[in-house]
């Protein structure tokens, strides 16, 4: 083997220590990583020193005394208790449900009750005052309560009633087999009869181990709530049955899931039912028990009258959770203790979701102090106590053979939910099985959301006229969508849609039978009516033909109307204006003469209005009638109310998928558009932070999406501009991105993951903010048929708040000083040299990469490593070069 040099062995040494100091740096780059958090169980305490201990169970008492037994090979039932945080010496007797497992229960009145099944399947109940719960002479004998059962559970209600439920095995004596009910309201003195709430003859094939049967209550000290749950395993069913009378009577009884042919050997199992006042949480089973299986949740806000669809949790694995147990918290959250591959979790429950599984590591195992030997912790007994305290006992399933415990608050269990998610989960609220256009989202000061579409009016006739349907959502419901203006003899056409500040919703549209312009409105909270709707009357224009138009309700509340004349005689772009509601209109007054220009197509304009009242118009310049696209978008404004223009500014020239035309904040105006280059969309935006007088240069808003949906843009009260574009990555992920521009530049703001969508194809794209921070997204959604039959569009909707910063944003961007251009009162003249520098061939998107950020863990990582292998590989590279010129 070949020895470095010296010297090269110390370039190295340099260049290795060169690339670590990098990683370093780039490490003090990164955001500090979160610390493990301190273990929140205490210290297991032994509690038995035997050997020879198993099968614990345990009970805390209502003030807070801890009560535990297990069996002892050699010493029999044994017994101790924690007082003010000390457990005691334990102590054996021959207590009434020794060698056997007892249900443990407390009652308000301080009473321990115990409930066990016998020898020969009897079913037994005992009680003792709690202070005496230690002492085995102090328990009254045992009372038979069934002659034969299998499984049982019990409840104690908010007035100490005691709730009593138990799975009966055989059928005999007048008693089939089924699910019985018993209680007692005097603290077990009494006891009400059986009631049968099911039979079935299946229950007599039953093994312990095959029945699952549980019941919990709510409520106050007036009524209780009570559910009882319950699996028929043979015939694949599970059910619930509720009482809304502290048991007197019991409802229907639901099937919650039964048999299905697509589930081959798959049953539904383990159904269990927690319940609060104003909420019911269900959780159940579907797979092989003592197998695999997908465990589902469903909720009720009805108290049980009616239940959500199931919905899959703990998706993450593929395990089947067993030793489900709830408990209630004092904040009305849920908690649900379970074990899965022997690995006991903590999930809690909020109301409306789940928070992350909380693995308990101490649980599992830890080490002996004394001895140091490893514990193997399992046959876990958990119960609540005051102040939310969970205790658990458990035996070592090792070579120990003793009873632990440990103990742990829960006031932490609201840090164990993820940041929710900022926008909420699409919402299906409309479909067709003809094609959805000019798909138009409003959102007023209520915070109400206005969709307003183009579609087919009589879905069953293909070739039914076009008609305008609208659409409301009120923060909890969407209307039923309604055809709200339509024709009798032509289709409505590329509509434009504005809210004024009274609550009035306008509508302008072009009429295909009559060419002409039309204008109807309706209050906005009124609008799904069409009889709400006022008359509709005539937009005017100089000839037949006019299309495209665009409506704006200014700072004064005058509604302009800018709308193209495309083709023929006086072609090209004008305005009128409504100052009474658009009872009447100015004559129209053309801001840019197309014929003049030797146009052959002028397309959509679009008008916006700085805070001074300066309007802005922006229009398209369209190839020709047989290939209409956009090949260059131009500009101009007026600082008189439209009395007179400047002469139009060439924007860019190209051709464009899409553009708009915003201002924001005092007299910020906003030009955004997205070309195609080597076949990717490629955004842009140029500001004017003057009204219009100087631009800054074009800006790059970088895509690593292969498909897009044309974007929406939108503009909140302090002046940031909000972008919103659905975007598919080359593995077909679909996402509704959202950027925000904050005055200075773009950022990346947190997006909708729209995986459920990304087999089908979004069309379009609404969206709309309003002034406390509603950002609002309406997407369309073809799903095309697998054989055959007509494409089903759907109508999605999504919303988020977005803070609003309490000032304006200062626009801070370097702009092109020029001279700014002289307005004129004659209607056009020949575009001149624009003021607007032309656009680069390729924008500076480098620097306006938004993901890209060295505030980033992996961007760091990426770009240390690299540094880092760059320079050893360099090294070598230099040594062997060395190495070979010898």
């Amino acid at each position: 083997m070949h020895k470095l040099p010296t010297k090269s062995l110390i370039l190295v040494v340099f260049l290795t220590i060169l690339a670590a100091a990098c990683l370093m740096t780039l490490d003090n780059i990164l955001p500090a990583k979160a610390q493990t958090t301190t273990e929140p169980w205490s210290e297991p305490v032994n509690l038995s020193h035997s050997g020879a201990a198993m099968t614990p169970y345990l009970v805390v008492d209502n003030q807070g005394i801890v009560h535990v037994f297990w069996e002892d090979e050699y010493a029999g039932t044994t017994y101790t208790s924690r007082l003010d945080g000390v457990w005691q010496p334990p102590s054996t007797g021959e207590f009434p449900f020794s060698t056997f497992t007892p249900f443990l229960v407390v009652t308000p009145r301080g009473w321990v009750h115990a409930f066990w099944i016998g020898e020969e399947q009897e079913l037994f109940a005992s009680r003792v005052p709690a202070s005496d719960v230690g002492n085995a002479f102090s328990w009254e004998p045992a009372r038979q309560l069934a002659n034969t059962a299998i499984t049982l559970d019990a409840t104690v209600d908010a007035r100490g009633a005691i709730h009593l439920t138990y799975l009966r095995p055989v059928s005999e004596d007048g008693f089939p087999a089924g699910i019985y009910y018993r209680r007692t309201t005097d603290n077990g003195d009494s006891w009400y009869l059986p009631v049968m709430l099911y039979d079935s003859a299946y229950f007599r094939s039953l093994t312990p181990e095959d029945a699952n049967l549980h019941i919990t209550s709510a409520g106050s000290n007036n009524e209780s709530l009570l559910f009882i749950s319950w699996d028929n395993r043979p015939r694949k069913q599970v059910f619930v049955t509720r009482s809304l009378d502290s048991g007197d009577n019991w409802e229907p009884i639901q099937e919650i899931a039964g048999p299905e042919p697509t589930l081959g050997s798959y049953i539904p199992f383990n159904i269990q039912v927690s319940t609060q006042p104003e909420q019911a949480l269900l959780i159940y089973q579907v797979g092989e028990p003592g197998g695999s299986c997908t465990q589902y949740y469903r909720v009720s806000l009805y108290q049980g009258q009616s239940w959500s669809e199931s919905q899959e949790m703990l998706t993450d694995t593929a395990a089947c959770p067993e030793h489900n147990q709830f408990f209630n918290l004092a904040d009305g959250t849920t908690l649900l203790m379970t074990s899965i591959l022997e690995r006991p979790y903590l999930i809690a429950w909020n109301g409306s979701r789940w928070s992350d599984p909380q693995a308990q590591s101490k649980l599992v195992g830890f080490e002996d102090p004394e001895i140091y030997s490893q514990v193997i912790m399992g046959c876990h007994q958990a119960a609540l106590g005051p102040g939310d305290e969970l205790v658990v006992a458990g035996c070592d399933l090792g070579d120990g053979g003793d009873i632990w415990a440990t103990n742990r608050s829960l006031g932490d269990a609201a840090a164990w939910f993820p940041p929710p998610p900022v926008w909420s989960e699409p919402v299906s609220f409309a479909e067709s099985t003809t094609p959805i256009t000019d798909l138009n989202v409003l959102v007023d000061e209520n915070d109400y959301v206005h969709a307003l579409w183009v579609q087919a009016e009589d879905l069953d006739t293909p070739e039914s006229l076009l008609a305008i349907y609208y659409t409301r959502w009120d923060g909890e419901r969407w209307t039923s969508p309604q055809a709200v203006i339509s024709s009798d003899v032509g289709d409505t056409l590329h509509p434009s849609f504005a809210l004024d500040s009274s609550g009035r919703l306008f509508a302008a549209w072009s009429d295909s039978a009559s060419s002409e312009l039309l204008f109807s409105w309706a209050e906005a909270d009124r609008a799904n009516s069409p009889l709400e709707w006022a008359p509709t009357t005539a937009i005017p224009a100089s000839q037949p033909g006019a299309d495209y138009p665009y409506l704006l309700v200014d700072i004064n509340g005058i509604i302009w109307v800018t709308y193209s004349l495309p083709l023929n005689e006086e072609r090209g772009i004008y305005l009128t204006s409504s100052t009474d509601g658009g009872r009447t209109w100015t004559d129209p007054q053309q801001a840019f003469d197309a014929i003049a220009e030797g146009w052959s197509m002028a397309g959509a304009p679009q008008l916006a209005q700085t805070t001074d009242g300066t309007l802005h118009l922006l229009w398209e310049q369209l190839a020709n009638p047989t290939n209409p696209e956009i090949i260059a978008l131009y500009l101009t404004r007026s600082a008189d109310e439209g009395e007179s223009w400047t002469e139009p500014d060439l924007v860019i020239e190209g051709t464009l998928d899409w553009n708009a035309l915003l201002s924001s904040g005092e007299d910020n105006v906003h030009i955004l558009w997205q070309e195609r280059r080597d076949g990717r969309p490629v955004l842009l935006h140029r500001v004017s932070p003057d009204n219009g007088l100087t631009w800054a240069r074009p800006e790059g808003l970088a895509s690593f999406a292969e498909q897009t949906s044309n974007p929406v843009a939108v503009s909140d009260t302090a002046g940031r501009l909000h972008l919103l574009q659905t975007e598919a990555d080359f593995s077909a992920n679909l996402t509704l991105s959202h950027r925000i521009w904050d005055g200075v530049r773009w950022g990346t703001a947190e997006g909708l993951d729209l995986a459920s969508q990304s087999d089908q194809v979004i069309e379009q794209l609404a969206g709309d903010i309003s002034s406390d921070g509603t950002l609002a997204a309406v997407f369309s959604s073809d799903e095309m048929p697998s054989v055959g039959g007509s494409p089903i569009t759907q109508l999605f909707f999504s919303t988020r708040t977005v803070a609003i910063p309490n000032s304006e944003v200062e626009t801070n961007v370097q702009v092109e000083s020029t001279p700014a251009a002289t307005p004129t009162v004659s209607p056009t003249s020949t575009p001149g040299p624009t003021p607007v520098p032309e656009l680069p061939q390729e924008p500076g998107v480098g620097f306006s990469l938004g993901p890209l950020s060295l505030a980033d863990s992996w961007t760091g990582v990426i770009l240390g490593g690299g540094i880092a292998v760059f320079l050893v590989v360099l090294g070598f590279g230099v040594l062997l070069l060395k190495r070979r010129s010898h």
